[in-house]
């Protein structure tokens, strides 16, 4: 590319991982110029990458109904049309952190070592895409960690054998970035390895019941900012049904969890949950030791809250699934077939 049409890299680009700034960087020298709206062509392609995977996992347990009915919930979300015009990293992080959890759940329920080696390779691909996913590869270390608890079959030492392998491959092809990065200089704001020591997180803990109620506020109310400010504007009918739109895809997979709540305690939808539960602590945890005042986090919270939804809402989505398959199972087991079935689950429980 000719040095006149070179992007320029400034620090924020410096700051993230590599993987989305070189494609960027490859679009641009195919057109032979700095060209954003052609960048953009990529993400539908991890769009539907996102949906074809949440898909996959939930057909091989759940057959066409529920896993259309999963991918079918996550696709009409509002924030994930959002996210996926936009030409960020966000929507490949969701991915590669769907593709993750989809081959930790695999491993866990089969034990065949593929699973983690392929898990390796997509992890790898998850901490090269954003800073974000070292954490989320510790978080599937720790749910992998679950099969010492319940070996089965195999010994504990043949599953630490397999987690170690999957640790090990996918930290070796991730340490040159590592490496890397260790060098780029950090901004005061961005410098979470620094803030989350121990003392400097005590330290904040007192932000914590202000950051669970900006949280709480951000996940329940999804809109944008400028369609908040926009909405006293408009009919009351038409604010209701705006707030609705945007509000139940947090509210519609609560419900569905607090009401499928003895299904979702037991496997295979504790591995979704544990994943789901470490996701959030770890935002939280970011969340609590940011600089600043009140205002100044608040603001954090309406700009990031929707690119946090869209990195937890494939696990989510395929939680609430299971626990719905889950339960399906039991009615099919407590329930003779003789008998017809409850009206709640005629469309669920169809063999697949």
């Amino acid at each position: 590319m000719p040095s006149s049409t070179r992007p320029k890299t400034s620090s924020a680009v410096r700051g993230t991982s590599p993987s989305h700034q070189h494609l960027k960087t490859w679009i641009y020298g195919v057109r032979g110029t700095v060209d954003d709206a052609a960048v953009k062509v990529l993400f539908p392609v991890f769009a539907a990458a996102l949906l074809g995977i949440v898909y996959g996992a939930l057909h091989r347990r759940y057959g066409v109904a529920l896993s259309l009915l999963g991918t079918a919930f996550l696709a009409s979300m509002p924030v994930f049309s959002r996210v996926a015009l936009k030409a960020n990293a966000d929507l490949a992080m969701a991915m590669f952190c769907a593709a993750t959890a989809c081959l930790v759940w695999d491993y866990l329920e089969t034990r065949e070592h593929s699973r983690l080696v392929l898990g390796a390779l997509v992890a790898a691909g998850l901490m090269f895409t954003k800073n974000e996913g070292t954490p989320v590869f510790s978080i599937s270390l720790v749910v992998l960690g679950t099969a010492m608890i319940r070996p089965g079959r195999q010994s504990r030492l043949l599953l630490a054998r397999h987690i170690a392998a999957y640790l090990v491959l996918a930290g070796a092809l991730s340490v040159p970035w590592h490496i890397f990065r260790s060098g780029i200089p950090k901004t005061h704001r961005e410098n979470y390895g620094a803030r989350l020591m121990p003392a400097h997180f005590v330290e904040q803990i007192g932000n914590a019941p202000f950051i669970l109620r900006c949280l709480g506020e951000s996940f329940v109310d999804l809109r944008p900012p400028q369609a908040k400010s926009r909405a006293a504007a408009k009919p009351v009918p038409l604010r209701v049904m705006a707030v609705l739109y945007f509000r139940l895809p947090f509210l519609l997979p609560l419900a569905a969890l607090l009401l499928l709540l003895p299904s979702t305690l037991r496997p295979p939808p504790l591995y979704l949950l544990l994943w789901t539960f470490l996701h959030a602590a770890a935002y939280f945890a970011a969340y609590t030791v940011l600089p600043g005042n009140h205002e100044v986090m608040r603001q954090i919270f309406e700009t990031s809250s929707r690119r946090i939804f869209i990195h937890l809402a494939p696990v989510a989505t395929m939680l609430v699934i299971a626990c719905i398959g889950s339960q399906r199972q039991r009615y099919r087991e407590e329930v003779p077939e003789r008998q017809d079935p409850s009206p709640l689950f005629v469309l669920v429980s169809r063999r697949p």
